[in-house]
């Protein structure tokens, strides 16, 4: 008795069956890889946003100057462009070496707001005793994914959307350390 066919169908079967499975790996292992592009994508904005409104809390005292091109608001956007800068799916300026010269982005979206409650024209003259001002920066990225896996069922999609909305905010309290500085005399 030969065992030739025997081995003959062993090796179609084998080949029939890696052409089943090995699809179904390639698939698994680019949307591992997809979603770990999105985790880094999503920690690169949060210290993006983060950068900006530590940026602005501690630098408020040109907000909106027109007369001034290096306002707050201008280079909290650049300070969040520039720490995004590095992510597949960036538009916008790419920063230069000279930290003063304002960057602008348009993916990811920077949205600076600063908030003045306290009755106060300015932030940097709040006393320490009353609720500081406030600043905000909200960073939005659109990052687009390697492998959209969308299968329809009737009425019901299931899968990895072919987009990723990211959106990250900080608020950071304006400080003025001239403040705690005894007057000299």
């Amino acid at each position: 008795m030969s065992t030739k066919p025997f081995r003959s169908r062993d090796r179609g079967q084998a080949f029939v069956e890696l052409a089943l499975v090995l699809p179904l790996i390639i698939i698994m292992a680019l949307a591992v890889f997809d979603f770990a592009r999105v985790f880094t994508a999503a920690i690169t904005i949060e210290a993006a946003a983060r950068e900006a409104a530590d940026y602005g809390g501690l630098y408020p005292w040109h907000w909106k100057d027109a007369a001034s091109a290096a306002t707050t608001e201008t280079m909290m956007e650049t300070r969040a462009c520039s720490a995004a800068s590095t992510l597949t799916g960036y538009v916008g300026d790419i920063p230069d070496s000279d930290p003063a010269t304002p960057v602008t982005c348009t993916n990811p979206e920077v949205d600076v707001e600063l908030i003045n409650d306290t009755g106060f024209a300015t932030c940097y003259e709040v006393p320490r005793d009353q609720a500081p001002c406030r600043v905000k920066v909200t960073v939005t990225f659109d990052f687009t994914v390697v492998t959209p896996l969308r299968l329809q069922f009737g009425d019901t999609e299931l899968g990895l959307p072919s987009a990723v909305t990211i959106v990250r905010d900080s608020t950071f309290a304006v400080s003025n350390f001239e403040l705690d500085v005894e007057p000299s005399p």
